[in-house]
């Protein structure tokens, strides 16, 4: 009777490894595939940081691009009011059309091409 608990114990443990290494491998297949899932969603996260980031720049970009064809139609005009004599400050100073016209047309192309570049 003995041999036979014997052989009753022998399957018992083995039945106990055999559980516990299945058990071990799922738990490992378990990890691996929550490792992965995390790193997807933090890299996704990285993409967006960095894409809001860029988005952010781009628009700093439009407005610095803008601000300078605004500064450099303001000093254009200036320019030429005093090639006509005139001082902006004290006088006030309305360009000929054709004059200004060429200096909004300027300013209006600068512009658009800061709407090409950034937007």
């Amino acid at each position: 009777m003995k041999k036979i608990d014997q052989k009753y114990i022998v399957a018992i443990i083995i039945s106990l490894i055999l559980g516990a290494s299945i058990l071990g491998y799922g738990y490992l297949d378990y990890k691996s595939k929550k490792d992965a899932l995390e790193a997807k969603k933090q890299e996704a996260s990285d993409l967006k940081a960095q894409q809001e980031q860029q988005a952010a720049q781009k628009k700093k970009d439009y407005y610095a691009c803008v601000l300078l064809a605004e500064t450099q139609h303001e000093s254009w005009w200036n320019s030429s009011c005093k090639n006509f004599g005139v001082n902006k400050r004290t006088d006030g100073c309305t360009l000929p059309k054709y004059n200004a016209d060429q200096i909004n047309d300027k300013r209006d192309k600068d512009i658009q091409n800061c709407v090409t570049l950034y937007k």
